[in-house]
């Protein structure tokens, strides 16, 4: 997973193939004059390039990019090369100017746009917005502008966007608590989108989410919600939220220091068996009564846990929601076979927390920080080594470890690419 660098690059352009897809993790080495060399390459091959994904691609993406693919871009009936993209990520693209999104979005490229993703980049303003709105607002289906110089005329713009079903707005810092009320509770934003993400904005309020709660169309359609570090918001308008969200199956409450144990038993009892993914990762109110709520309600769906940091969760409430999770799910007799063909069944565990039969199917967990799980639950658990992520005995534990729900990322959705460099 190394980086590429400004020799390699090249290898991805080839002039005379027929490259559609181009999805390069990390660009961060790769100079402006080679990424540009690469850019026009490809705008000269035969391809029909449609996906273009560049992850850290600050240092080498600069206007002269952006215009080779405004001005190189063609609309999708069009034949012949250049460019026909309709998935567009930049990540970390800290160069671009304001005028330059302006460019690529009411260039042909915009009408055909189906998923932009710029994160990092502080030009997104409100005449970068408008554009967006006015020139993909009828095709853009999901759209994250992660960590870039939203302000309030920046959010007030995105209203215009009809298509949109994923919309994602991390660390939003520069806009007001008003300002996101305005966007999410008046009717700015379509009553069928699907996920939505207002992760890492501290000024998220109680009133932002009740203007959410509120909509008058109400969400039919989402499904994940993504509050991860929004620290001021409490069960009170947490509770309201979900019964206003039906199909809700991903939940992330990371950080929300004032969220009790009413709100993820809230959860479990309104969604019940479609809930799929909930972090309560530094949640440090939350007890055994919410690990008890999923235990009762979800444990046939529950895909992924983080309970990290929520020290109040004791050994025995986390045995038995495993156990519940196993059993429910594809219960197997002991001596039974599982997993591969003729594979084994694991040994017995020296404790159990249910009697009956059990499998190895159980939610992911992340246990980070919670020193207070004994040995009962890390020899007693029958989760395979790599799912259960953070303690002593986790195969997967890491010196120096990030967020642990950082590595899920909420990323644009492209089909298979032709060539895709990790």
């Amino acid at each position: 997973r190394a980086a590429l660098t400004s020799e390699v690059f090249p290898v991805f352009a080839e002039p005379s193939g027929s490259l559609t897809e181009l999805i390069l993790d990390d660009c961060c080495n790769v100079e402006e004059t080679a990424l540009l060399a690469g850019l026009r390459a490809l705008a000269d091959s035969p391809g029909r390039l449609t996906v273009l994904c560049l992850g850290h691609c600050g240092r080498g993406f600069s206007s002269d990019c952006a215009h080779l693919l405004a001005s190189r871009s063609k609309a999708p009936v069009e034949g012949g090369g250049g460019f026909h993209i309709e998935h567009l990520s930049l990540g970390g693209c800290y160069r671009l100017a304001s005028a330059d999104v302006v460019a690529m979005a009411e260039s042909p490229m915009g009408c055909s746009l189906r998923t932009l993703q710029l994160t990092h980049c502080e030009a997104v303003d409100g005449p970068a917005c408008r554009a967006i709105a006015a020139s993909c607002g009828s095709t853009l289906a999901s759209l994250a502008l992660d960590f870039c110089g939203l302000d309030d005329a920046a959010l007030d713009s995105l209203s215009g966007l009809s298509a949109l079903v994923e919309l994602s707005l991390a660390g939003a810092q520069r806009a007001s608590a008003e300002a996101i009320a305005r966007l999410v509770g008046s009717g700015g934003l379509p009553a069928r989108l699907h996920l939505l993400c207002l992760a890492n904005n501290e000024q998220v309020t109680d009133e932002c989410l009740a203007a959410l709660a509120a909509a008058e169309d109400g969400w039919p359609q989402l499904e994940a919600l993504d509050l991860s570090n929004v620290g001021l918001i409490t069960d009170e308008t947490v509770e309201p939220l979900l019964r206003a969200t039906p199909k809700l199956h991903t939940l992330r409450l990371r950080g929300a220091h004032e969220v009790t144990d009413a709100c993820p038993v809230a959860a479990a009892e309104t969604a019940g068996a479609r809930l799929r993914e909930v972090s309560l990762n530094g949640c440090t109110r939350v007890t055994d009564a919410a690990i008890k709520a999923l235990e009762v309600h979800c444990a046939s769906s529950l895909a992924v846990l983080d309970i990290s940091w929520c020290r109040l969760v004791t050994t025995d409430a986390l045995g038995y929601l495993t156990d519940a999770c196993a059993a429910k799910r594809a219960p197997i007799a002991h001596g039974g076979v599982v997993g591969g063909e003729g594979e084994p069944a694991p040994p017995a565990p020296e404790h159990n927390y249910s009697s009956g039969t059990s499998a190895v199917l159980a939610p992911a967990l992340r246990l980070w920080g919670m020193t207070q799980i004994t040995d009962k639950f890390h020899r007693g658990h029958r989760l395979p080594p790599h799912v259960v992520e953070g303690t002593p005995d986790a195969r997967s534990l890491q010196a120096g470890h990030g967020p642990a729900m950082s590595r899920t990322k909420w990323s644009v959705r492209v089909r298979p690419a032709t060539i895709a460099c990790a």
